[in-house]
Order: C-alpha cells, then sequence, then structure tokens
C-alpha cells in the first residue's frame, strides 16, 4: 500500500471504510428486525395488556345495548306457614285452629324498552368508546414498534462498540510491541513504551465495559420480544441511507393531521366526550316500557286457603322524572367542561405531534449527510493516521502522535455507527408518527439493513425543505 499515490491510496482506504467497520457480520444473517417485530408483538407484555384493555372495551356495546333488549325473569317461591287462626262469631263464640299449609308463587315476566333515550345515548357512547379503543390500540403498537427499534439499533450500535474495542486492542498491541522494539534498537525510549501500555490497558477496560453493554442490550431486547437474541447479529449494511418519500415537510405534516394514530385517539376521545353530553342530558326524557307476566299462585293468604290463582297481564309502563336534586343538570355540566377538556388535549397533541414529526424529517434528511460525512472522517483519520506513522519512521513524529491518530481512527468510526443507526431510527420514529403501517416500514428497514451496498441514492437536502 506504501507504493500508491495518494489519490490511489486514498480510493483505496474509501472502498474500505465499510469493510472495515462492518467485517463482522455473517453470511448468513440472524434475526432481522422484521422478524423481532412479529415475536414481539406476541411476546411483549405492555402490547398483551394493551390487546386486553381493547377486548375489554369492545365489551361496552352489548353491555349498553342490554338495556335496550327485553329483561325477561323467572320467579319461584315456596313458603311453608306456621301459626293459629282465631275466630270470634257473634253466635258462636270464640274459636281457635291451628294453621300449617305452604303457599307457592311462580311467574315469569318481561320488560322491553320501547322509548329509552339515555339507553340509546349510552350505545352510542359505548361504540365511540370502542372506536377510540382501537386508536389508543394502534399508540399502543407504535409505542411497541419505537421501543423495539430503540432496543435494537441500541444492540447492533453496543455490538459495534465491541468490535472497535477489540480492534484498538489489536491496535495498541502493535503500538506496544513497536515502541518496544524501538527501544531496543535504541530509537524510542521508556516513556512511549509506557504511553502505548497506558492505551492498551484502557482499551482492554473499553472491551470489558462494551461487552457489559452488549449483554444489556440482548437482555432489554429480549424482555421486548420473548426470544434468546443471540442470534441478533450487526447487519451488512447499516450506512444504507434511503431516499425520503415524499421529500417535502409540508406533505408529512399533512399525514400527522390526518393519520397520526394519538391524535386520531384524542379525536375519538373528544367524540366520546361529546356522546357524553348527550347521555347527560337524556336523563330529562321519559322512559316507556312494556311489561307482560304470567303468574300462578297457591294459598297466597289466609284468606285463600286451598285456592290456585293463575294470571296474565301485558301492559305499558311510562315514567316521566320530575326532579332528580339537580343530577341532571350537574352531569351535563361536568360532560360539557370534559368536552373542552379533550379539544385541548387534542390541540396539545396536535402541536407536540407536528414538533415530533419535523424533528424526525430533520434527523432522516440529515442522517444520510451526517453518515457521508462520518465516512469522509474515518477515511481522514486512517490516512492521518497512515501519514502520522510515516512521520514517525522518518523521525518527523513520535510515538504519542500515532497513538492519539489512532484513537481518532476508532472514534470516527464509532461516530459513523452511531449515525447510522440514530438514521434508521429516525426513519423508524418519522413513519410511525405519521401514521405509515409499521409493518411496512419495518419490512422496509429490514430488507434494506440485509442486502448489501451498492451505491447511495440522492437524498433531500435542506434546499428542498419549505421556509416554514
Amino acid at each position: 500500500m506504501n507504493g500508491l499515490a495518494p489519490s490511489g491510496r486514498r480510493a483505496a482506504l474509501a472502498a474500505a471504510v465499510a469493510a472495515a467497520m462492518f467485517s463482522c457480520a455473517p453470511a448468513a444473517w440472524g434475526q432481522g428486525v422484521a422478524d423481532l417485530w412479529r415475536a414481539a408483538q406476541q411476546a411483549d407484555a405492555q402490547i398483551r395488556a394493551a390487546r386486553f384493555e381493547l377486548e375489554a372495551t369492545e365489551l361496552a356495546i352489548p353491555i349498553a345495548r342490554a338495556q335496550l333488549l327485553p329483561q325477561i325473569a323467572i320467579a319461584a317461591g315456596d313458603t311453608k306457614i306456621n301459626g293459629s287462626r282465631d275466630i270470634t262469631d257473634a253466635a258462636s263464640g270464640a274459636s281457635s285452629s291451628s294453621l300449617d299449609y305452604f303457599s307457592r308463587s311462580r311467574s315469569l315476566s318481561l320488560r322491553m324498552a320501547l322509548y329509552n333515550k339515555e339507553a340509546s345515548a349510552r350505545v352510542d357512547v359505548g361504540e365511540a368508546q370502542v372506536d377510540a379503543a382501537g386508536a389508543i390500540f394502534k399508540v399502543r403498537r407504535k409505542d411497541l414498534a419505537l421501543r423495539l427499534g430503540r432496543a435494537y439499533f441500541r444492540l447492533l450500535f453496543a455490538l459495534d462498540g465491541v468490535s472497535l474495542a477489540q480492534s484498538a486492542v489489536e491496535t495498541f498491541e502493535e503500538s506496544v510491541t513497536s515502541a518496544a522494539s524501538r527501544l531496543r534498537g535504541g530509537e524510542g525510549t521508556r516513556t512511549e513504551v509506557s504511553e502505548a501500555e497506558a492505551r492498551l490497558d484502557r482499551a482492554g477496560a473499553e472491551v470489558i465495559d462494551a461487552r457489559d453493554r452488549v449483554d444489556v442490550a440482548r437482555r432489554a431486547l429480549q424482555m421486548i420480544v420473548g426470544l434468546d437474541t443471540a442470534l441478533v447479529q450487526r447487519p451488512p449494511s447499516p450506512t444504507r441511507v434511503l431516499a425520503i418519500d415524499p421529500a417535502g415537510l409540508d406533505e408529512w405534516l399533512a399525514r400527522v393531521d390526518n393519520s397520526n394514530p394519538e391524535i386520531l385517539a384524542r379525536q375519538l376521545q373528544a367524540e366520546v366526550a361529546r356522546r357524553e353530553v348527550t347521555r347527560a342530558r337524556a336523563g330529562h326524557y321519559p322512559r316507556v316500557d312494556m311489561i307482560a307476566a304470567l303468574s300462578r299462585s297457591a294459598n297466597d293468604s289466609v284468606s285463600t286457603l286451598n285456592t290456585t290463582t293463575s294470571q296474565s297481564s301485558l301492559g305499558l309502563q311510562l315514567n316521566i322524572p320530575l326532579y332528580s336534586g339537580g343530577l341532571v343538570d350537574a352531569s351535563t355540566r361536568q360532560a360539557l367542561l370534559l368536552v373542552r377538556r379533550s379539544e385541548q388535549d387534542l390541540e396539545a397533541e396536535r402541536n407536540t405531534q407536528r414538533v415530533e414529526v419535523r424533528t424526525q424529517f430533520l434527523a432522516v434528511a440529515n442522517g444520510g449527510a451526517r453518515i457521508e460525512a462520518f465516512e469522509k472522517a474515518v477515511r481522514s483519520a486512517e490516512v492521518a493516521l497512515e501519514g502520522t506513522r510515516f512521520g514517525l519512521r522518518a523521525g518527523l513524529r513520535t510515538n504519542l502522535d500515532v497513538l492519539n491518530a489512532q484513537r481518532q481512527v476508532f472514534e470516527a468510526r464509532r461516530d459513523l455507527s452511531e449515525a447510522a443507526y440514530n438514521y434508521w431510527l429516525a426513519r423508524l420514529q418519522l413513519k410511525a408518527v405519521a401514521g405509515e403501517s409499521l409493518d411496512d416500514t419495518i419490512d422496509e428497514i429490514d430488507r434494506a439493513l440485509r442486502v448489501p451496498m451498492e451505491r447511495r441514492p440522492q437524498v433531500a437536502t435542506i434546499d428542498a425543505w419549505p421556509a416554514n
């Protein structure tokens, strides 16, 4: 490589940057983020709890509708009567007799609401609650996707940290050997050897810390997906950049207003509050029920001993509320205040999500430029290291200069790794905030990371962004 011209050496280094950063990626890549996403939807405790909450809320409709459906009841009673009966007659005088008999009754009754505005309003409220619960479940899925993304990319960054730390150990071992050789040849000093050994010891400690971070990251990811994450490996193409579609911020802001899960949930919660106002006002309305009954009784009382009575009845019952202590008026005012609160919550949520989509759009749009800049930084640091080593051999640089140049190479590679994973996380967050399909988004990221890179597409620049 020393025989290459400077331009040829720089081109060779540029071609080798990706291989130098991610050379440990296996040919047969293990668990990808799409595999983990499918597992997380079944294993994560928070999403399971959200699913049970959704199913429980869906029962609000049949619970409310039950008040409008027929209410049928059967009643039966057997009563043992013991006592005495005293009769005073003017002709025969007083007489007494003991009582010992059973009183039996059987009845079948039916009540059905013909007009019940409050019950109908409760059904409307239940339907709105189910819609809101469905939107909240989408929010929980979005939260799961973001938690998974953070845990996944944190693990990948930790794996890169181990690789970089191990590479630093190997490099500083060579520096120690070189410094010791220079000392034996009379060109170096013991200070140079000590400096190289100190860097080596520090790199060894960083390997231990990096492995600990990998273990913690694996366990955090495992809690979400419920799988052994030992098969999660570093992907072949973490520095790939995809074009933003659409490329303008205004389109993303429009998508947030129309499709953001949190905003949709707030809108539906506001609708629930508005329907609660109608339900509260319905307390002033009359209620009309149809009542039907069949009954049969024997020995109802002492005067009907040895008598069996059978009856059937059908009628209407009207119930008009006149005064309930101010309950209806107070409940209505309370419901109206809750509507206002929900509207303010919606406006606050809309503002929050618009800021979030702007933040993630800028992170994605700048992500490609950041990755490219850090790739150049890696190349420049490697060229500087090569020049520093040449200067050391020529007597123009010290061993400390070489050690510092080596440290800059490792820091540049670490920054490149962090920028790459931050870009993918920002892309996931951008599409999740905009209400894009989580399944499609995660599949897209998974495919991009799996396929080896060929060339980078053109990405949006700040000149294409709107002025607002």
